[in-house]
């Protein structure tokens, strides 16, 4: 699956960026590599309503177990996510446009709800995704920011 994913797109000239931003970014890619599961979260989340959650509590309380951890993490990733990003806007020579580098992972303002289709409709996980991307293209990374 990665072998042939491309390692790195730049939109903005090495030699333009200070310093100080070559080692913001730095900073913003270990903050993505230590909480990878926190983007994949919000850019994979399958539906989970406290609601549902509420009616199956007696039946399956590992369920609430499983919501609450869920929520916990997706507080605590965008809590030290906002952080990063308010050091980062600390740097001497700071500008948005780092953020249209499309090898910085962007957090949508949303999750994007996908729920698998029924397997008996026989419709492949790409077709499934192909069909997610036409209705909520803000899932993919080409977001505007």
């Amino acid at each position: 699956m990665w072998q042939q994913r491309i390692l790195s797109l730049v939109f903005f000239k090495y030699n333009e960026v200070s310093l100080e931003m070559a080692k913001t970014i730095k900073l913003i890619l270990d903050f993505m590599s230590r909480w990878r599961r926190g983007y994949w979260e919000r850019y994979h989340w399958v539906t989970m309503t406290p609601t549902s959650i509420i009616i199956a509590l007696g039946a399956i309380p590992e369920l609430a177990d499983m919501y609450r951890d869920r929520k916990d993490r997706h507080s605590d990733f965008d809590n030290h996510r906002k952080k990063m990003i308010a050091e980062v806007e600390k740097t001497p020579g700071y500008s948005n446009w780092i953020w249209f580098e499309p090898g910085l992972w962007v957090v949508p303002q949303n999750s994007c709800y996908w729920i698998t289709r029924d397997p008996e409709l026989h419709i492949s996980l790409q077709d499934q995704l192909a069909t997610v991307d036409d209705l909520e293209p803000a899932r993919t990374q080409w977001v505007t920011r």
